[in-house]
């Protein structure tokens, strides 16, 4: 029996993953990867992220830091 902090279903102990279906959905989601698309898609994205935040920055005379979690969410979407 193991102790949490927040109850599980008793269906939820009892699961079982199927190995053959498992590797079916790995192999499906390497055959869509792609590194060098990704590496494209993050310098893209990071370059127009940076030419807004610097029209921003130019045109109100400020450096507003959290933009940076923007560019962050952008380059992550892109490169995924």
């Amino acid at each position: 029996m193991s102790y949490s902090i927040t109850p599980e279903p008793a269906e939820a102990q009892n699961t079982r993953v199927d190995a053959a279906k498992l590797e079916q959905l790995v192999n499906a989601r390497q055959a869509e990867q792609s590194l060098p698309l990704a590496m494209l898609a993050g310098l893209g994205s990071s370059l127009i992220a940076a030419v807004i935040w610097a029209a921003i920055s130019y045109a109100t005379n400020f450096q507003i830091g959290f933009m940076a979690v923007g560019v962050g969410f952008l380059v992550g979407y892109a490169v995924n």
